[in-house]
């Protein structure tokens, strides 16, 4: 990722670069920005069978690893086999997941290369390598939120973004589930991606402290079966929850443009967060025009190997995720 805020904010900005009449309605916002939050909401998917969760989980890390042109002109395809009535959110549904992927793609190097500089100046913070992603990626979520809305967690509740209609998690569900088939070989049931963004929903309501779901006793619960389930002395869990800020003087956000190393090629960069969100959005339109016609070539050309991490893609098998 980039977390769940960060998402939202650029594609609340990003939907309005789009011909009015792909996403027209309130209920086709809704669907394209539920497919801007991506596969992700299936990392969460817990409150299950373990094979419906493992399949989850699976098509949440293959979707970011690889196959990248493979799902888009798959979900593409997905939609044209949708009933009428459903096409529409469907197709703002699919725009949406290009947008995740255009953010996620050219982010993810910025927050690595602070995780890389934070072990570097403080070797201890090495087996928390895992854990300092979210840190740093909610980080530049509450400073956007207040950068972008001038609000906090406090007034906007993370798991807000979450909200889906009926018609969205239909669309959602169905588009996942053929990707998951025709992509990844994974079976993944048309009601799971409902059952995921609950759960996701449901991790944000247990550890944000200004949640109007919050409550004392759930967290503890929480941070127990992570270390059953995840032996370790740092709790990713934990480091999902955001923190309050109030301030446009913010290091993590990068805004005076210090030098920092994209960590797979070894370029020296200097861009903001601010910057890369306006890279990311360029590079969407782009995107969706290449998967509007159905490009495989220029699809290929632009996403050029690089998959959701912003590194070279991979394929994953089962005993690598």
């Amino acid at each position: 990722m980039p977390a769940l805020i960060t998402h939202y904010l650029f594609g609340a900005e990003v939907v309005h670069d789009l011909p009015q009449e792909l996403v027209a309605t309130d209920a086709e916002v809704n669907a394209f920005l539920l497919g801007n939050q991506g596969p992700d909401p299936f990392l969460a998917r817990h409150l299950a069978w373990p094979n419906h969760s493992l399949a989850c989980n699976r098509l949440h890390r293959r979707m970011h690893a690889g196959h990248i042109v493979d799902a888009f002109l798959s979900i593409r395809d997905g939609v044209s086999r949708l009933p009428q009535s459903d096409m529409p959110a469907g197709r703002a549904f699919a725009l949406g997941l290009l947008a995740h992927y255009a953010l996620d793609r050219i982010v993810h190097p910025f927050v690595y290369s602070q995780q890389d500089a934070l072990i570097e100046a403080e070797p201890s913070l090495k087996n928390a390598y895992r854990e300092l992603h979210p840190i740093i990626e909610t980080d530049l979520d509450s400073y956007l939120l207040w950068h972008m809305r001038h609000t906090t967690v406090e007034t906007f509740p993370p798991a807000e973004v979450l909200e889906a209609i009926e018609s969205t998690k239909h669309v959602g569900g169905a588009l996942f589930s053929q990707v998951a088939l025709q992509v990844f070989d994974l079976n993944v049931g048309v009601g799971e991606y409902e059952k995921a963004l609950q759960d996701y929903a449901r991790i944000y309501h247990t550890v944000e402290r200004t949640d109007p779901k919050y409550t004392t006793k759930l967290p503890d619960v929480l941070y127990k079966t992570e270390k059953f389930m995840r032996p370790s002395n740092n709790s990713y869990v934990a480091a999902m929850a955001h923190r309050i800020v109030k301030t446009e003087d913010f290091p993590t956000a990068n805004l005076k443009r210090l030098p920092w190393k994209e960590p797979y090629t070894g370029e020296i960069k200097t861009e903001s967060i601010l910057d890369l969100m306006d890279e990311a959005r360029e590079f969407y339109k782009e995107l969706v025009q290449a998967t509007i016609l159905g490009q495989r070539i220029t699809l290929e050309e632009l996403v050029d190997g690089i998959n959701y991490m912003g590194k070279p893609v991979v394929e994953m098998v089962d005993d690598e995720d």
